[in-house]
């Protein structure tokens, strides 16, 4: 393995990769999904790329100035300890002004508007074009902010939609709205709540409206939509702004999954899994 991975390399060449996963196969006890249900409708995925509203970058540079991103930056530079609960706060925030420049402060319940983020204008196209043809829409998000902001937005433009949180009492009953009531049109989900256990086949266009650091738990719940049952074509939609935390976060994942990929299928990819100089280039500022 060091001989064909090579030391000081990241990323082993196609050559390298493919004579390594002969080596192994005789030993991977697991398949990929496309390995076993050739059967399924295709699946598109489309990263959308996003500019941010003037408020946004706004917050978003004042955040990164923040004495927490400072000392955190600087116990990074200097060879410290990494403080990963600091660092988990902090790339949290600047997600959530990703999605809204209000969001890390948002009271429950109180609405927030939709014009002062910059992914609300192609999450409102795609939401129309696919309402236009009769197709069903699942939206995935981290946030209950965000939950909120959609769904008094669908509810204002008379657009018949259900919602699964964490606190979901009866998921089986909004699971089945979806599934078997053609007016219900749009299923919202905490993307925590919806990963595993859940069929949404009614559904054949899915929004990530924010990125995770983890990317099997994105497919976990693309794969909600993308599974037996399914008679569709799945179309994908990734909203990412470029520049920020968002754009390093999924760069760097790319940039790990390559050879996992290579091999059998991609592992699950946490904070603790980036290097030091990978966490520095998160929390840089290039929007």
């Amino acid at each position: 393995f060091k001989r064909l991975y090579g030391y000081g390399r990241e990323i082993p060449s196609r050559e390298q990769a493919e004579t390594l996963k002969r080596l192994v196969s005789p030993f991977l006890l697991r398949r990929t999904k496309e390995q076993v249900l050739k059967e399924l409708p295709e699946k598109t995925e489309e990263i959308v790329s996003c500019e941010m509203t003037p408020i946004q970058r706004k917050t978003y540079k004042a955040y990164l100035g923040s004495s927490d991103a400072k000392r955190v930056r600087e116990n990074l530079e200097t060879g410290g300890k990494i403080d990963y609960a600091s660092i988990l706060a902090l790339l949290t925030r600047l997600k959530q002004v990703c999605d809204h420049p209000k969001l890390p402060a948002i009271r429950p319940g109180k609405k927030i508007e939709p014009s002062e983020t910059g992914k609300w204008e192609a999450f409102e196209e795609i939401i129309h074009e696919a309402l236009g043809s009769n197709l069903k829409v699942v939206v995935f998000t981290q946030y209950l902010g965000m939950l909120d902001m959609f769904s008094n937005w669908l509810t204002s433009i008379n657009v018949h939609h259900t919602e699964l949180r964490g606190d979901t009492r009866d998921r089986s009953e909004v699971l089945n709205e979806f599934a078997n009531n053609i007016e219900c049109k749009v299923f919202l989900c905490s993307l925590l709540a919806g990963g595993l256990g859940i069929d949404l086949t009614a559904g054949s266009v899915c929004i990530h409206y924010d990125r995770w650091w983890n990317p099997a738990k994105e497919n976990q719940a693309t794969d909600r939509l993308h599974r037996i049952g399914q008679t569709r074509g799945v179309q994908v939609f990734k909203l990412q702004i470029p520049g920020t935390v968002e754009d390093r976060i999924a760069a760097i994942i790319e940039s790990k999954k390559e050879l996992s990929g290579a091999l059998i299928e991609e592992s699950p990819v946490g904070l603790k899994a980036f290097s030091r100089k990978e966490l520095l280039s998160l929390l840089g500022d290039n929007i």
